[in-house]
């Protein structure tokens, strides 16, 4: 039996391939018609003050629509949906909008794309305990944003966080989590699309659920985030890894890993469709995270997913 401890990971991606467990969807939605800006055009930034909770602006900066939530939430959910039909659309906003989640955990944020008509779709990810989500847009007149305090609950705090994410034009990557000595796509110790969501693998203590592994949704778009949850880890390596599953356009992708109460930042290379991005370790033995920028073409061992033995 190996000892353990707390590791939470979060991740996003997206598989186009799996249609059957798609529930992304896409973050612009542009008219031509109705007004606004270039989504990928910016000339300010996005600046989030010390703000009370709820929305926060200023004369002359972007408008933001009405919510329809609190900004005072408490939940179990792993990610939380940034989502016009739920927050109100943006008008006057100069390019694409950001997010930051900070917590006693760690930090994480990202971008919001976001069409000429407002509309705007993407996912953040929660760590355990209380933390600030910070969701704003900026114009030459400054920035306007909402701020939610959120209590996440039924979780386990410290841990190992991972988030995958990447942008527009790539349909479908996905997000690996393994155990010491597996191979990509090994039925029991990797955790991923086919593995660990909407259910676990066991790891750890036999029979315990509280140290296994869960991933909260399977990305099948563009514009994508995963998250993986790993809330206890045993004294052993864990190497992540990216696949990309669908179809589209080259794409860099993003991981952030948050592990022994410290966040990193990682980009891949250029990836292809079936490539693998072995992305580097969290070694739960010496408390350390390293990234490597290893890719691997899997084109001729693709089955379902790639079925080299590696990392």
């Amino acid at each position: 039996m190996r000892p353990w401890i707390g590791v939470f990971v979060i991740a996003t991606a997206s598989c186009g391939a799996k249609s059957e467990l798609n529930i992304g969807e896409p973050a612009s939605h542009a008219n031509e018609n109705e007004p606004g800006v270039d989504p990928g055009a910016t000339s300010c930034d996005v600046v989030f003050s010390d703000a009370t909770p709820g929305k926060n602006t200023c004369p002359g900066c972007p408008t933001l629509g009405s919510a329809s939530t609190g900004f005072e939430q408490v939940t179990s959910d792993s990610v939380f949906s940034i989502d016009s039909t739920v927050l109100g659309r943006v008008r006057d906003n100069d390019g694409p909008g950001k997010w930051q989640v900070v917590s006693a955990e760690g930090n994480v944020g990202g971008d919001i794309a976001t069409g000429s008509d407002g509309f705007y779709a993407t996912k953040a990810p929660l760590f355990c305990g209380a933390q600030t989500l910070d969701i704003g847009w900026c114009n030459d007149a400054g920035t306007s944003s909402y701020r939610l305090l959120i209590e996440r609950q039924a979780c386990v705090a410290g841990g190992l966080h991972v988030t995958l994410t990447w942008g527009e034009g790539a349909n479908d990557l996905e997000l690996h989590l393994l155990r010491e000595g597996a191979y990509i796509n090994d039925p029991l110790n990797d955790c991923t699309w086919t593995t660990c969501v909407d259910t676990s693998p066991d790891w750890g203590q036999p029979g315990q659920s509280v140290d296994d592994p869960h991933k909260d949704i399977d990305w099948l778009d563009d514009n994508g985030v995963e998250n993986i949850e790993l809330p206890l880890l045993e004294l052993m390596r864990y190497p992540i890894l990216v696949e990309y599953w669908g179809t589209g356009e080259p794409i860099e992708a993003v991981l952030t890993v948050n592990a022994f109460g410290t966040a990193s930042t990682w980009s891949s290379p250029l990836l292809s469709p079936q490539d693998v991005w072995i992305a580097g370790t969290v070694d739960a033995t010496t408390r350390t995270v390293k990234t490597r920028a290893g890719v691997v073409d899997c084109s001729d061992a693709w089955r379902s997913g790639c079925q080299l033995p590696i990392p």
